[in-house]
């Protein structure tokens, strides 16, 4: 972000605080969204959401968005779906990192990092409150990837803390515990509120068998102006308010109802998401070498990348597997500049060594398959070889941090990893995304 532009956001952080101007931005968001009382953020405070209606807060996480290589609608379209409760369908992304879920992360960090009021706020307490959620976006601005990689540490600690597991069933007493447990592993919980209520949340709940069990009549009635369905007794008495498929809120606060509905998430939505999570590598360790500029994040144990399918794909073609298998974030094309600069600047190698370090370098495999090939001037025999693409938003933030630090103009590498090869045994050198639409060739799934 350029001087002027920050000088300009933090002098307008600076002004009055207009909340009934804040209030009514919130209010036609949330009818131009689908979202239900988000008003009610100026009582609790800016959430995700929150920031996005605001012009202010939005302005600045739509520069965050650019620094993090993100697209602005998958942003929305997400921090939206988790506002209403579609927390599980994005566990993944949020625990292990794309670049929109880190700008939510990064969102999310500023809803809550240096809050002194908790509890419903004053005009003048939002106001306050206001301003900080301000301070942290300008923060996250000055420092993109410092920010983001201690929100992402601060949520995953955070998600530890949370909740406790009863009758195989996560259960929390604070408003973000769904988060946590969808970031821990589990794919439903409940949130037991300080009113009493129980919310039950998971990808989608199976509300009629839990009636059924406990002798509940289903009705739909009007509820503030929209159609609800309800459990009802036989009394007529409300039991369990269903707000969407995969959110409920048990009325009468029976924790064991509760649990009931819980257990019931869809086995199969559990299998397609334990099939996603096994693409996750998280058994990394970064190589950084100072005397080529380079960066390499080394997979510990290749058995994780490398399917027996993937296997026999490549050695029924001719290649060889690769005996270690390494993500390059940056290669020796631009290592070249950072060895220039850290040889005329020592006193930098320790502060890139650090960054290097506090990164998370866990990574998701996509399964997309490429066969790629180069043959250069002088050389008899090609360079071939299989890789796979990968998703590893870390890289984005770390650098945009590292190009802050140096002064460089460094990009972010197509992130992939090399599995196999065959033919010359010179790497091939995939520095960008031109280099890959020229080199690779999809391999279709079925084969691999």
């Amino acid at each position: 972000m350029s001087n002027d532009k920050d000088t300009a956001l933090r002098a307008e952080s600076s002004n009055a605080v207009d909340v009934g101007a804040i209030r009514e931005e919130l209010r036609v968001y949330a009818e131009t969204n689908g979202l239900q009382g988000l008003e009610g953020r100026t009582i609790q405070g800016l959430d995700p959401s929150g920031m996005l209606a605001v012009t202010e807060t939005r302005r600045r996480i739509e520069q965050l968005v650019g620094q993090y290589g993100a697209d602005m609608e998958l942003v929305e379209q997400l921090t939206n779906t988790l506002h209403v409760g579609g927390i599980w369908q994005y566990a993944e992304q949020l625990s292990h990192g794309s670049p929109e879920a880190t700008v939510w992360t990064v969102m999310g960090e500023a809803t809550v990092s240096g809050k002194e009021t908790t509890g419903d706020l004053s005009e003048t307490e939002f106001a306050a409150d206001y301003k900080r959620v301000i301070r942290q976006l300008d923060d996250a601005l000055s420092d993109p990837g410092g920010f983001a990689a201690v929100a992402h540490e601060h949520l995953i600690t955070r998600a530890r803390e949370q909740f406790v597991v009863d009758d195989g069933v996560a259960v929390s007493d604070k408003p973000e515990g769904f988060l946590a447990m969808a970031v821990s592993g589990h794919r439903s919980g409940v949130v037991a509120a300080g009113d009493g209520l129980k919310y039950v949340g998971a990808a989608e709940l199976d509300f009629d068998s839990v009636a059924e069990k406990n002798g509940l009549t289903k009705i739909v009635k009007e509820d503030r102006g929209r159609d609800v369905t309800f459990y009802v007794s036989g009394d007529g008495a409300d039991v369990i308010k269903q707000l969407y498929p995969g959110f409920g809120i048990v009325l009468t606060g029976d924790l064991g109802l509760a649990k009931q509905l819980a257990a019931t998430v869809d086995q199969e939505t559990i299998s397609n998401l334990q099939s996603e999570e096994s693409r996750y590598v998280e058994g990394v360790s970064p190589r950084f070498e100072p005397g080529h500029g380079t960066l390499l994040i080394d997979v510990e144990d290749v058995s994780s990348v490398v399917s027996e399918s993937t296997r026999a794909f490549a050695e029924s073609h001719g290649y060889t597997l690769k005996p270690e298998v390494h993500l390059t974030v940056i290669g020796f094309k631009q290592g070249g500049a950072l060895r220039k600069m850290l040889k005329q600047h020592p006193e930098l190698e320790r502060q890139v060594l650090e960054l290097t370090e506090r990164t998370d370098w866990s990574f998701n495999k996509t399964g997309e398959f490429y066969r790629v090939e180069r043959q250069s001037e002088g050389e008899d025999v090609p360079r071939e070889a299989i890789i796979e693409i990968v998703e590893c938003s870390s890289a984005v933030g770390f650098i945009t941090a590292l190009n802050d630090l140096t002064g460089l103009q460094l990009e972010v590498q197509p992130p992939h990893i090399t599995l196999a090869t065959k033919g010359n045994p010179k790497g091939i050198g995939i520095n960008t995304q031109d280099d890959l639409g020229r080199l690779a060739h999809p391999i279709d799934m079925p084969q691999i």
